[in-house]
């Protein structure tokens, strides 16, 4: 970034959770409406795509907490200033 006229270069490490629903179910089906996941499916063979969706359901629960499904998600937040 300093190569590109950045100055003043910090890196923020942001941890948080990423909420998909209140139950598995509703995460499911919040899941579908993602383009990505259909178009994935849409590629698989019936049965491949089945057994794509019963695990989906399966890592679905496996999440399930007292807030709902929850992923843990990282992120940085990368801020600069640009140089005159």
């Amino acid at each position: 970034m300093t190569s590109a006229g950045f100055t003043d270069i910090a890196l923020t490490d942001i941890a948080e959770p990423v909420y998909y629903g209140p139950d598995s179910a509703a995460a499911y089906g919040n899941l579908l409406r993602l383009t990505g996941f259909t178009a994935f499916l849409a590629g698989l063979e019936s049965a491949k795509a089945e057994q794509a969706r019963a695990r989906l359901r399966e890592v679905l629960s496996d999440h399930q907490t007292e807030s709902g499904v929850c992923f843990d998600s990282r992120a940085w937040l990368i801020t600069a200033r640009r140089r005159l």
